[in-house]
């Protein structure tokens, strides 16, 4: 069976776990980042690592080996003002290995996106091309109107006025003003409409088509 740890045991971790804490902090600050956006886990896992590291270098050094008796018996003042300023270097060596991090990481975006312009493929979009269509026509509804046929052999024309993909692709036609309704593509040509508004399921959508205002 296996025993509790004593209260020197769960001090020594304390002494061990706290600069690696510390300068978890001083390089989040250093870079303006938070450690609240960071899980309980993952700030347990990084404190620790930074404590051995603090440690090792101080411990090492001076010959000492890594325990939990030496943690506390150590702890003398000129050991305690080593480790005070290993822990603030700590800090900035995570702050420099997350700014280079950052700085590799746009690298390789933008590396990435000189690949795909190289060959051809930077105006590529992954996902559903009609999602893609229609959020590019939201974004321009100001200057263009859609017109949908259905699979009723009907033609709508009128401005984008709502569009929802989830559960299922609906589109909602609307009139720009009272002055400039729908209209329905009929007997050869276009004819006003009285409705301010009609929606066009996907279930009834053959076509949809874009044009210039």
């Amino acid at each position: 069976m296996s025993e509790l740890p004593t209260t020197t045991d769960v001090f020594a971790f304390a002494l061990f776990f706290l600069p690696g804490y510390v300068s978890l902090n001083i390089g989040a600050r250093l870079v303006g980042a938070k450690t609240g956006d960071l899980s309980w886990l993952e700030k347990v896992i990084l404190s620790f690592v930074s404590a051995l590291g603090i440690f090792l270098l101080v411990f090492v050094p001076l010959g000492i080996q890594l325990t939990a008796t030496t943690v506390v018996a150590n702890l003398t003042a000129p050991v305690s003002f080593l480790i005070f300023l290993v822990t603030i270097g700590m800090g900035f060596v995570l702050a420099t290995g997350y700014y280079l991090f950052l700085r590799l990481l746009y690298a390789a975006e933008g590396f990435g996106k000189k690949v795909k312009d190289r060959i051809g493929l930077g105006t590529l979009k992954l996902g559903p091309a009609t999602e893609d269509f229609l959020n590019t026509i939201w974004e321009t509804r100001g200057m263009n109107d859609l017109i949908i046929e259905t699979k009723s052999n009907r033609i709508f024309r009128g401005q984008l006025g709502a569009v929802s993909f989830e559960p299922k692709l609906d589109v909602l036609l609307v009139r720009r003003s009272t002055s400039r309704p729908l209209t329905e593509f009929a007997q050869g040509k276009w004819q006003d409409l009285a409705e301010w508004s009609i929606l066009v399921p996907q279930g009834n959508m053959r076509t949809v088509h874009a044009i210039r205002v």
